[in-house]
């Protein structure tokens, strides 16, 4: 198994801190080596924190993939990176004058209807935005994941105070 799964309440705990954290059972030896790690999947050559990014990345032999973790308003865990849809989907003609609004004010069937992929290309019309649960099936040989919890004063536990930091 190359990551652990997380549950919805364990993931929530876990929001309580922004740190990136590695989620790995087995993890590689490097034995002082230098380590590759795909940012965001492999942002550079597809549209970053989707399944397209995150096979990629595998593929490619490194050692590990980089995602960043959200909860939307109704607490589904998924993989986006930005504060607001803006930069890397189509919110603007989905749901117009909510491109600049907070990503985790999305529902989850909302950032479904998103794509995702248009921006970077035509190859990756219609990428959606992925499910935390869809990570691992993404991942290839050794490659482990590296996860970083975005903006979790903004998610929905979060706005309750539940483990918040000040």
């Amino acid at each position: 198994m190359k990551i652990r799964s997380l549950a919805v309440d364990t993931l929530t705990a876990c929001l309580a801190a922004t740190v990136v954290s590695p989620v790995l059972a087995d993890s590689p030896k490097h034995n002082g080596e230098t380590i590759l790690i795909g940012h965001r999947g492999a942002a550079g050559v597809a549209p970053e924190n989707t399944i397209s990014a995150i096979e990629t990345g595998s593929r490619s032999g490194a050692g590990f993939v980089e995602i960043d973790i959200q909860l939307s308003a109704d607490g589904v865990p998924f993989i986006f990176h930005d504060d607001t849809p803006a930069r890397t989907s189509n919110v603007a003609e989905v749901f117009p004058n909510r491109e600049n609004d907070p990503i985790t004010s999305f529902t989850w069937d909302e950032l479904q209807r998103l794509d995702v992929g248009s921006y970077f290309s035509e190859q990756f019309v219609g990428e959606k935005i992925p499910h935390f649960d869809d990570v691992a099936d993404a991942l290839t040989g050794e490659t482990g994941v590296f996860i970083e919890i975005k903006s979790p004063a903004k998610s929905p536990r979060g706005r309750t105070g539940c483990g918040r930091l000040s």
